[in-house]
């Protein structure tokens, strides 16, 4: 995780997240021996995730937002032998706290979000499926990369891809059917435990190195005149899928500015003025980060310059995190780059 969930919602959190955790070993004393001496304060760790989820979703007022996490949740704590009887008994509990504290149209949310994820619970899969699909173009190659990824073979990634592309497989197909899928792979490994955050780290390196090494092919087309500023919100680190969508617009013909992550609201809004942008692309992973969109695609249309200027957000917390992109007041939602690019078109850019 890469922010602390409950950082926004003051006292009121920490106390639901403190209270389930006090009322589920006291009505459970096994819990003790099972998990040892350092169970309960990683239980209270996971609690916080849990009621930050909870409360964004409430906010949002999308519990589809709350049922992606515990999902999620579920295929993490399993690797920990971490059962879905557990979690449902403490999404219970969380349940009569949240009933109690909770008030008004946060709490009639946060209920239904709740007695939606003990419903659904049992069924949701003990682990997610994988992103590498048969039915993908480039199915071979795309396990091969991973593969290369996964030991560390930087040089043997960069033969894989360079030696790929011909007149039938084009960057675009790279991107698409191999770049794509593969750091989706990634992270599934990850949250399945199967590697590292060192080697999920390291897989991202490699796939922008290889990128940065495909830039002749990506920068040699006619130009159109138009400008696309690109950037991840707050404080995400996933930043590789933005870097994706600038280089297909790169692609199309537009001059990119692409800002990376954690950028400052103040500076995206003034590269948007000052490049004179067309268009603006917008990045959040977590559902916390949602909020920080809509300040600044409501900070981009206080401005005269820029009010007109056609916003896309994208990222996990508004696919299969369950988040409502309506909400930030931007144009369009787009999965990927080549939606990205499929909007701009059908918008006349």
């Amino acid at each position: 995780m890469l922010v602390q969930p409950l950082s926004g919602y003051g006292s009121i959190g920490e106390a639901i997240a403190a209270a389930v955790v006090d009322l589920q070993y006291e009505r459970d004393p096994s819990l003790e021996g099972r998990y040892g001496k350092t169970g309960r304060s990683k239980c209270i760790q996971d609690s916080r995730f849990h009621v930050g989820y909870l409360l964004e979703a409430a906010d949002q007022d999308r519990p589809d937002v709350f049922l992606s996490y515990a999902a999620w949740v579920k295929a993490v704590l399993g690797r920990f032998g971490v059962g879905h009887p557990d979690l449902a008994d403490h999404f219970a509990i969380m349940r009569e706290v949240v009933a109690d504290r909770l008030a008004g149209d946060q709490r009639t949310c946060a209920l239904a979000a709740l007695d939606a994820a003990i419903r659904q619970l049992p069924h949701m899969p003990d682990e997610p499926q994988s992103y590498l699909r048969d039915d993908n173009p480039l199915a071979g190659l795309a396990r091969d990369y991973l593969a290369a990824l996964i030991n560390r073979q930087r040089d043997q990634a960069m033969t894989l891809i360079k030696g790929a592309i011909s007149d039938t497989v084009t960057v675009r197909d790279i991107y698409i059917h191999v770049f794509q899928p593969v750091q989706r792979e990634v992270g599934r490994l990850w949250q399945l435990g199967e590697i590292s955050v060192a080697q999920e780290h390291y897989g991202s390196a490699v796939t922008q190195l290889v990128m940065s090494q495909l830039y002749s092919y990506i920068f040699s087309g006619e130009r159109v005149g138009k400008t696309f500023v690109a950037a991840c919100v707050g404080d995400e680190l996933h930043e590789l899928g933005m870097r994706m969508v600038a280089d297909f617009m790169e692609m199309e013909g537009w001059d990119t500015v692409y800002l990376g992550a954690n950028m400052p609201m103040e500076e995206i809004v003034g590269a948007v003025v000052e490049n004179k942008a067309d268009a603006l692309g917008l990045s959040a992973t977590l559902p916390f980060h949602v909020g920080r969109v809509r300040d600044i695609v409501t900070a981009v249309r206080a401005d005269p310059s820029a009010r007109d200027v056609l916003v896309i957000v994208g990222g996990y917390a508004f696919g299969e995190g369950g988040g409502d992109w309506r909400i930030t007041g931007a144009n369009a939602y787009a999965a990927d780059a080549a939606g990205a690019v499929r909007t701009l078109k059908m918008d006349g850019s």
